[in-house]
């Protein structure tokens, strides 16, 4: 799963709820927060491989442009990219995407 910060309330409590393996995303600074909201790995955008972190089932873009077309690469066979920032730029090779044209926002 990969996200920035800015649903980190969504994110969190739909991990938990799948209990998933979160991998956050984002900028060196964005780090310690990511890891407060339930990511167990981070990856830093700016210093990293987003490649490196291999095969995910879901992804959940609120970036979109470059991070998200790489972020489509990664996703498994079968896999799902959702994105909240508009339609999707790239899909999943062999899996399901989908966007959502308005802000999803949790209770």
């Amino acid at each position: 799963m990969t996200s920035s910060l800015a649903s980190p309330k969504l994110i969190d409590a739909a991990a938990r709820e799948a209990r998933a393996y979160v991998i956050g995303t984002g900028r060196a600074a964005d780090r310690q927060t990511a890891v407060d909201f339930g990511a167990q790995e981070f990856v830093d955008l700016e210093h990293d491989a987003l490649e490196d972190v291999g095969g995910v089932d879901l992804v959940f873009d609120v970036i979109g442009g470059d991070i998200g077309k790489r972020s489509a690469g990664l996703i498994r066979a079968g896999g799902t990219l959702v994105s909240i920032v508009g339609p999707p730029e790239a899909r999943p090779a062999d899996g399901l995407s989908t966007s959502s044209s308005s802000p999803i926002v949790p209770n």
